[in-house]
């Protein structure tokens, strides 16, 4: 199986200190980086991690080209393309995001509603104008200016825009498919990543867009209640604060045994009937071989303890002052139960073994540690 090609080369270190390379979600960019600056703080060693905010679809490119060594996402792999795979892949959820429209129309008294028929219709350009009758039903309660509508939307291959597109094909309207890309009509704007549609909405008024919720209540940007499968119309902030998503997982969804499956690609939260689900919500991904022994050491075990990092309690805490959600205790422990079947090179073959690290990131449960700034 060929992919695009990618977008940096490998390589083994920088400054003489072990590296370990990762690529994807533009997102989850501000989370993760400063994740992955907190495992560094707490490591036995000094190491380099980096991440570079490229798109999900782009990052498991990467990660399948072997030009990094791991991948963050907002969506699994596909199952077709997790199929083809030559290597056993590592699909561990850290976290819950939640994407939202985002807009910049002056003088709203309160948030925007929105469905999937009128949202579709908007990226869709049939539905061109603030006072169109379909938004007015639904927003009886506001007043809409009579303005044309400015849509913006990804030009990348992103898992904000797959996960947009899942939530619209839910009503028969929708008719421009299900993806990370998407062949938009003339009248949307498309810009690169999830900063350029928040710069568009801030240099032009009457525009709408989507966003990841943190990255758009960071920037202080409207958010719409979307209607969800229930027929409520919620905000996103219920990802983070109120919703039950143990309850909504064991309810309604079935979890993979395994973070080595195609089975990931089935799960999916907007389908819910729960009352406070936000609809356009998903998981958050790392990426990554299962067989991390041809990284070498240190750089395997690096990335293995990066991951147990990532799942512990006091990192799942602190998702909540980025605005993600924490794993439901029954996805987190499938995670953490997996990690003894990645395989690492731990010692390296050398005379100087004695001198090196067993371990290189303290993983270790730091809910009431200094040292954890998220």
């Amino acid at each position: 199986m060929s992919f695009a090609a990618p977008v940096t080369q490998e390589r083994k270190s920088v400054n003489n200190l072990p590296l370990v390379q990762g690529s994807g979600s533009t997102a989850a960019a501000a989370v993760w980086r400063s994740i992955i600056a907190n495992a560094s703080a707490t490591g036995n060693a000094p190491i380099s991690l980096t991440y570079d905010a490229v798109g999900s679809g782009q990052g498991q490119k990467n990660l399948f080209n072997r030009a990094y060594d791991y991948a963050v996402s907002d969506v699994p792999i596909p199952r077709s393309t997790y199929t083809d795979l030559d290597r056993k892949t590592v699909q561990m959820p850290f976290a819950i995001s939640a994407l939202d429209a985002v807009y910049s129309i002056p003088g709203l008294s309160q948030p925007l509603k929105l469905n999937p028929a009128v949202l579709g219709g908007i990226f869709q350009c049939t539905i061109t104008r603030w006072d169109d009758p379909a938004l007015r039903a639904i927003n009886a309660e506001i007043r809409l200016p009579s303005a044309d509508i400015y849509p913006v939307v990804r030009v990348d291959s992103s898992g904000s825009t797959e996960l947009l597109t899942n939530y619209l094909a839910t009503d028969m309207g929708w008719s421009l498919g299900v993806g990370k890309s998407i062949a938009w009509p003339k009248c949307a704007k498309q810009v690169q990543g999830t900063d350029g549609i928040l710069a568009y909405l801030g240099s032009q008024s009457n525009a709408i867009g989507y966003a990841e919720y943190g990255l758009a209540k960071v920037q202080g940007v409207p958010l719409a209640s979307m209607q969800n499968a229930a027929g409520y119309y919620v905000q996103p902030s219920e990802v983070v604060n109120n919703w039950n998503i143990t309850e909504v997982f064991g309810n309604d969804f079935s979890i993979p045994d395994s973070l080595v499956s195609a089975a990931w690609a089935n799960v999916s939260l907007f389908q819910s009937k729960q009352p406070k689900v936000f609809p356009i919500s998903g998981l958050e991904y790392l990426n990554m071989d299962q067989n991390l022994t041809s990284k070498g050491y240190p750089q395997g075990l690096i990335l293995k303890e990066l991951a147990e990092y990532t799942l512990t309690a006091g990192v799942q805490k602190l998702l909540k002052s980025w605005y993600f959600g924490a794993l439901p205790a029954k996805i987190a422990n499938v995670a953490r139960t997996d990690m003894k079947n990645i395989l690492v090179q731990r010692r390296p073959l050398s005379a100087d073994a004695d001198n090196l690290p067993v371990t290189w990131i303290n993983v270790y449960d730091p809910v009431n540690s200094s040292s954890i700034n998220l």
